[in-house]
């Protein structure tokens, strides 16, 4: 270490110790020392942000040992701190793993949780084919008979999400949806068979 680092570092604690232009010495951290830390972590299983959010907490960590004159001097301001950053980021792994056991073993012993999910995975891929069937008929039907057939509205209910005049101007736009749907499905049998399927599922 040169006599400026040596100097600059014995400056940074004492300032950091008198709790004294924090600011200044955090910023003097993050220039020397982020790049140098956030390796350590990328190259053992950890991504940018788990850098970020360690390398903040070990910052945070190296001003309350200071500031608790439980830094001895013993090391280099480096090392001390890859040593902190290391442990601080060891620990999270571990509680990762832990959780991840966790999970997988409630996952384990709880077979209706998966089949839960699948079944809900298929809702969600019905559901956007409808919609996307519904779309193609216009913004207006796609309203109408969404309201109408799943989320079970009556037309008076309806109404006030459209700008017709009464319930049998609306009643007469819903059956010409209704047409219009029926004619698309018969030109396009697979389209048919598909939606067919989507349905049988709720």
């Amino acid at each position: 270490m040169t006599l400026y680092l040596a100097s600059k570092e014995k400056e940074i604690l004492s300032k950091l110790k008198s709790n004294s232009e924090l600011n200044t010495c955090l910023k003097y951290l993050y220039k020397e020392y982020f790049g140098f830390l956030e390796g350590m972590i990328l190259n053992n299983s950890g991504s940018k942000e788990d850098a970020e959010d360690v390398i903040q907490e070990t910052f945070v960590a190296l001003i309350q040992i200071i500031q608790n004159n439980k830094f001895k001097g013993e090391s280099s301001l480096k090392s001390f701190l890859y040593a902190v950053a290391k442990n601080i980021w060891l620990g999270k792994l571990k509680k990762h793993k832990a959780e991840y056991m966790r999970a997988n073993i409630w996952v384990e012993s709880n077979p209706k949780f998966e089949a839960d999910i699948q079944e809900q995975l298929s809702k969600n891929e019905a559901l956007s084919l409808i919609s996307n069937v519904l779309s193609t008929l216009g913004s207006v039907c796609k309203v109408i008979l969404q309201k109408f057939y799943y989320e079970e509205l009556s037309l008076k209910e309806i109404l006030a999400f459209t700008d017709f005049e009464n319930e049998q101007v609306l009643r007469n736009k819903k059956a010409k949806c209704m047409k219009s749907l029926t004619e698309k499905l018969n030109q396009q049998p697979h389209l048919k068979e598909s939606l067919y399927k989507a349905l049988r599922i709720f």
